[in-house]
């Protein structure tokens, strides 16, 4: 399915406009003018622009809540774009060897080497040397800290080293 067609959502029909035009939002009777008048059917038009002047939209605030849902397809857009890059940044990285991935600033800072050894990955609770209690992933084989990447999707339960 084409993006173009997954963002154009469904045309508004007169029977279902009169039948639902009180649960509809602002906006979806800003967009039922829109499909009312590509059909060119006057008693819909009509019907539309009731229930537009029955909730004092103008076409000012239609045109603001139209780009309000612009806005936030493209912000949806972006983020699963943004989501399926670092998967693939994830994946590509995936076979291992060599490198070196420096450990996120848990209140330590060191510097750990992939390591090829690894095939699982776990979530490890500790204290930082802050204090505080944090969350960090860890190959199962090594113990070494890996990229959270490596554990994504998995429950945060310190089952693995309890208390280290």
């Amino acid at each position: 399915m084409s993006i173009a067609l997954a963002l154009s959502g469904c045309a508004m029909n007169p029977a279902k406009f009169e039948q639902k035009r009180l649960r509809f939002s602002d906006r979806q009777v800003c967009e039922a003018l829109a499909d009312a008048q590509k059909s060119g059917d006057e008693d819909f038009i009509g019907s539309v622009v009731g229930e537009l002047d029955r909730r004092q939209l103008s076409d000012a605030r239609c045109e603001t809540l139209a780009a309000e849902k612009r806005k936030k397809i493209a912000l949806g857009v972006l983020a699963a774009l943004t989501v399926v890059a670092v998967a693939a940044a994830a994946s590509s990285r995936g076979g291992g060897g060599g490198g070196t991935y420096i450990q996120p600033d848990y209140g330590r800072s060191y510097a750990q080497p992939y390591t090829t050894t690894d095939y699982s990955w776990q979530w490890d609770q500790f204290l930082n040397d802050k204090g505080l209690l944090v969350w960090a992933c860890r190959g199962e084989q090594t113990g070494q800290f890996a990229d959270s990447s490596r554990c994504a999707g998995k429950a945060q339960i310190d089952w693995k080293w309890p208390g280290n």
